[in-house]
């Protein structure tokens, strides 16, 4: 069976739950293989400056993911990027 590869995304001001909620359950599914991704490695701040996460990889080099996770309350614009609903939601 082939895996299925999950990148969540870490931006600056990130809410925590969102992130690890929705990693709790998606890395316990079978033959998902689940990472989180930054557009720099390093400690990415959580909302409430005192958590960190630590990525090891750029979203950039995850170009072969499956499936790429974006939280509700990100921002695309401000990291140059967007999810694919991301026109549709902002209007840009």
């Amino acid at each position: 069976m082939q895996s299925l590869r999950l990148s969540i995304l870490l931006f600056d001001r990130f809410t925590a739950l969102d992130v690890v909620g929705g990693y709790e359950v998606l890395a316990r599914l079978p033959g998902v293989e689940t990472d989180f991704v930054s557009t720099e490695p390093g400690i990415i701040a959580a909302d409430t400056r005192r958590l960190g996460m630590v990525t090891y990889r750029k979203l950039a080099e995850q170009a072969k993911a499956s499936l790429r996770s974006w939280t509700e309350h990100s921002e695309p614009a401000q990291l140059q990027m967007s999810p694919p609903w991301a026109a549709d939601a902002t209007g840009r």
